[in-house]
């Protein structure tokens, strides 16, 4: 945790501030985010068996290990405070959403139904004719709204 949180929960909590809740989220999986998977450069060997970038996967999973040590200190700290933990990454993998690395709404079909030039509910010109980027049928079972940020569902999920 930063120092700046530190000093704003201890400034909080020393006023006597009844309801003193420290929210903590960790990191969500970017090696997943097709915007990433589109527009960085990398080997096919970076790629899990989700279709997600291992590096950059390891990377939030080691942030999010240290990340796992905050409440512990703040416990100790703040003992009156409540305290949440929000794990993004989590919800992503085995919670039964079954489109991790497919836009819900986007445009490009295949795979990943992304397109990093047409956004969702952007329009586009494709070889002289007009496409839109629209939304999925059926929201609920995908983890990425645009290639960038979760779903309601994911949301809901990593809420719980």
């Amino acid at each position: 945790m930063g120092k700046d949180n530190e000093t704003r929960i201890k400034e909080k909590y020393e006023v006597g501030d009844a309801l003193c809740v420290v929210v903590v989220v960790n990191v969500a999986p970017i090696g997943y985010y097709l915007a990433f998977l589109f527009e960085l450069p990398h080997k096919s060997s970076d790629i899990d068996a989700f279709g997600c970038l291992i590096s950059y996967n390891k990377a939030v999973m080691d942030c999010n290990n240290m990340l796992k040590t905050a409440p512990s200190q703040t416990r100790m700290a703040f003992p009156k405070a409540s305290l949440v933990f929000v794990a993004h990454f989590a919800c992503c993998f085995g919670a039964g959403l079954k489109c991790g690395t497919k836009a819900c709404c986007g445009h490009g079909g295949g795979k990943h139904s992304f397109d990093p030039k047409a956004y969702c509910g952007n329009t586009r010109v494709v070889n002289g004719s007009s496409e839109t980027a629209s939304a999925c049928g059926d929201p609920c079972s995908y983890v990425s709204q645009d290639g960038m940020h979760f779903t309601e569902a994911a949301n809901k999920l990593s809420s719980q």
